[in-house]
């Protein structure tokens, strides 16, 4: 567990002791506490980690989109129908209005020959 874990939670409102009991059970109330206090002392290093968490973020969203335009392409597997994006359905699925069957993003592209 990074420092930078146990800073989230404590700054979401969870104590010291919360984070060692409840998040963290492995991890003594001493480990918990001294990896909160580098973080109040280290804020440039907790801010750039946080910076770098959302860029791979937004990465992972900008593929995942890519791969559902990829998969938008293809017929579906049970019936041949052309898929949708469908407006609640997360990035990582697809659906066919003909049979009403959802796919799954990744399968649906690791099929393809």
């Amino acid at each position: 567990i990074g420092v930078f874990h146990i800073w989230t939670k404590y700054r979401q409102g969870k104590t010291s002791e919360e984070i060692a009991d409840e998040v963290y059970p492995h991890l003594r109330h001493e480990q918990v506490e001294t990896a909160i206090e580098y973080a109040k002392t280290h804020p440039d290093r907790m801010a750039a980690i946080e910076r770098e968490r959302k860029r791979a973020v937004r990465e992972r969203r900008r593929r995942a989109r890519e791969r559902k335009q990829l998969a938008l392409g293809k017929a579906c597997p049970h019936c041949g129908g052309q898929l949708r994006a469908g407006e609640d359905l997360p990035l990582a699925l697809v659906w066919c209005p003909s049979c009403g069957e959802v796919h799954v993003v990744k399968r649906l592209l690791s099929d393809t020959p």
